[in-house]
């Protein structure tokens, strides 16, 4: 047996309101669920510090909430390969995010870009929107590159690494296997025609992780495909893939309660 010929998908994140969402899954992988992740928002604590006001953030960014606000999250990816045996797929979590000083230029392309410019932004807003190049509209996104490199922006891409924690990649293993990168385990859907894997996006992992994930950050799955050869083929490499990118999204706090569904 040679090795296989495979190309591997971006993974798509579907939104549920339960954690048994997997049967419904099974039933219906075409089924979008509750739909894509839901749009950041901001709580502002009220003055008495008991309550919470709810004010939209300026820039839709999609953002995975916590279980404990009944959200749950599967991650879907399909493979069109010449075989399907002896095939490991799995997901992985990087993040992303710029670091500036925002100038005048960069404030007034922040209101600009944000959907309401006519209402009041703190300045928490407008630099975190400044500092998630993920979600520049494609229109301005040329000036906001300009704009980024005048200020001398800058740019961090992180992996979890065990059992360091976010650890420093270079932009060009965007595509490749990082050694030591956690990874979460998908499984094969059955079906004689479509080869489709899915598991869960780690939004409530424990200590440090993704689920204690810091928000100011852009969050992107991965998959990462593997072939073994058999036994008594020593001079058959073995076969690794890995997808592109995923929609960019945020990972809210577990003080951060999720929209209405």
């Amino acid at each position: 047996m040679s090795r296989p010929s495979v190309r591997v998908r971006a993974p798509v994140v579907v939104r549920y309101d339960r954690p048994d969402w997997v049967p419904q899954l099974l039933a219906d992988p075409a089924g979008p669920g509750l739909g894509a992740p839901e749009v950041w928002r901001y709580y502002v604590p009220r003055l008495d510090d008991q309550q919470v006001a709810r004010t939209a953030f300026p820039v839709p960014h999609p953002t995975a909430f916590q279980p404990n606000h009944g959200r749950f999250y599967a991650v879907t990816t399909d493979l069109t390969a010449d075989t399907a045996d002896a095939l490991r797929v799995s997901l992985v979590v990087r993040r992303e995010r710029y670091e500036v000083v925002p100038g005048a230029s960069l404030i007034r392309l922040a209101r600009q870009i944000a959907v309401d410019p006519g209402r009041r932004i703190d300045g928490r807003d407008l630099r975190d929107l400044v500092e998630a190049e993920a979600f520049i509209p494609a229109g301005l996104r040329l000036r906001y590159r300009r704009l980024m490199r005048r200020r001398g922006a800058r740019r961090r891409r992180q992996a979890w690494l065990d059992p360091v924690g976010w650890w420093p990649i270079s932009p060009v293993w965007q595509r490749r296997e990082i050694p030591g990168e956690r990874e979460y385990p998908m499984w094969r859907r059955t079906d004689p025609v479509r080869r489709q894997w899915f598991g869960n996006l780690p939004t409530d992992a424990p200590f440090r992780e993704p689920g204690d994930a810091d928000p100011a950050w852009t969050y992107r799955v991965h998959c990462v495909v593997r072939w073994t050869p058999p036994a008594g083929r020593p001079f058959c490499p073995p076969g690794l893939w890995v997808s592109g990118p995923g929609a960019p999204m945020r990972i809210a706090t577990l003080r951060m309660p999720a929209t209405d569904p």
